[in-house]
């Protein structure tokens, strides 16, 4: 039996207008994540130069090395300036991190018109985050291929209160019903009557056994169908950036 997290994610739906405001039921048998297995999974923050006192809105993001952490670019359309890295463990919150808006890095072909293909970001701490039981990174990996199960998760509005980090189970494919989302090896989606992906989880991360395999774009919920970005296809310019590279490429 699988589970999965119903998201709304914001930016799939100004586009597309795709989601009905009459949903109410955000989680369908998601499951709490586990701190200490998924600490790489993180809350980003965002201060507004209009509104510097407390963050407004957040997407998640995913630790790839003690002063990196990937996420999606469409996070950061607004005048964003600083970002803070948080974790939530139990009813706790605490900063592991701080990101200026100079090291808000997002892919040289992103494009707000045209988003899908490189909704991409990558944010550099201040300083190294201090890595305990609760904070890890997670290696980055290729995806196998149609039919791989795979987890993603967020810190998205659900059942248990906006900002509560949930993790799902999905069947990853590769050929995408989306209109925005049929290029060639750039997308992995997952379809269910059930499982949509919400505000608040974009940027989050898409995970198999070996690796991060992806992170959350949003959904096409006339078709029931998730949308991830393939992260494989950015490996060289992620590479280039932060000088980390899968260390062995998976067979199939």
């Amino acid at each position: 039996m699988y589970f999965y997290i119903i998201c709304l994610c914001l930016s799939v739906l100004t586009v597309h207008g795709a989601a009905s405001p009459e949903i109410q039921r955000l989680v369908y048998e998601g499951f709490k994540h586990d701190p200490k297995e998924h600490g790489f999974m993180v809350l980003i923050g965002k201060f507004w130069s209009n509104h510097t006192d407390q963050f407004k809105d957040s997407c998640t993001g995913s630790i790839i090395d003690r002063q990196w952490i990937i996420t999606a670019a469409h996070c950061f359309l607004k005048d964003v300036t600083d970002v803070p890295i948080i974790q939530r463990i139990g009813m706790k919150e605490r900063r592991i991190g701080y990101v200026r808006q100079r090291d808000i890095i997002m892919h040289p072909n992103y494009l707000p018109s045209e988003p899908w293909e490189y909704d991409l970001a990558l944010l550099r701490t201040e300083k190294p985050i201090p890595f305990d039981e609760h904070a890890s990174s997670i290696p980055l990996a290729w995806s196998r291929g149609p039919g791989q199960e795979g987890l993603f998760g967020g810190y998205g509005k659900s059942e248990f209160g906006s900002g509560t980090p949930l993790i799902g189970e999905a069947v990853l494919e590769r050929e995408c019903l989306a209109p925005f989302a049929r290029t060639p090896r750039q997308f992995l989606c997952s379809r269910s009557t059930e499982s949509l992906t919400a505000h608040g989880d974009s940027g989050g991360p898409v995970f198999t056994r070996d690796g991060l395999v992806g992170v959350i774009l949003g959904v096409e919920e006339s078709l029931h169908e998730s949308v991830f970005l393939d992260i494989s296809q950015k490996f060289n310019w992620i590479e280039q950036v932060t000088g980390i590279y899968p260390q062995r490429r998976m067979t199939v």
